[in-house]
């Protein structure tokens, strides 16, 4: 009797972790980059960075994202612009990180945009961090993320690659 009560509890828990979270275009949330889709690697990969859901969650329950960070892997940074570019109608800010006496504000890999699976996001505890972006802030997010994305492709084609 215990163990079909016990198999009963795991099904159900089993079920209610495959139902997808409400992610709206805008949460911010945290995330592991060894999480994301690809997974990357590094110095920081089992460290939290704050993420930007970009749309909601897919039928698989991925979610399109901006990566958030101090220190994003150099083929990124190029591509990246001040997280606070994007919290100006929004509650809250990103906060900086002092390195060697210097302030190293956050960035959002605009040109970089990837996924995760929703069940791999974690909740954002800094107060003082906006836990969702405005309209507006959106706005502004997904005009540079295109505006980026079409850039690379038009300097991919100029190259004469595809």
């Amino acid at each position: 009797m215990q163990l079909i009560a016990f198999a009963t509890l795991l099904s159900i828990a089993t079920i209610a972790s495959a139902v997808p979270l409400p992610v709206n275009p805008g949460d911010v949330h945290m995330a592991k980059p060894n999480k994301f889709i690809p997974p990357q690697a590094g110095k920081g990969a089992n460290i939290p960075h704050p993420v930007v859901a970009l749309a909601t969650h897919d039928t698989k329950g991925h979610v399109p994202i901006v990566i958030g960070s101090h220190n994003l892997p150099q083929q990124m940074k190029a591509d990246s612009k001040p997280a606070n570019d994007y919290t100006k109608h929004s509650t809250g800010a990103f906060t900086d990180k002092h390195v060697h006496g210097q302030k190293v504000p956050t960035a959002l890999s605009v040109g970089h945009p990837t996924k995760i699976h929703h069940s791999d996001l974690l909740p954002m505890k800094n107060p003082s961090v906006p836990h969702h972006l405005s309209g507006a802030d959106m706005k502004h997010l997904h005009k540079d993320v295109g505006d980026t994305l079409v850039a690379k492709a038009k300097a991919k084609i100029a190259a004469g690659k595809k």
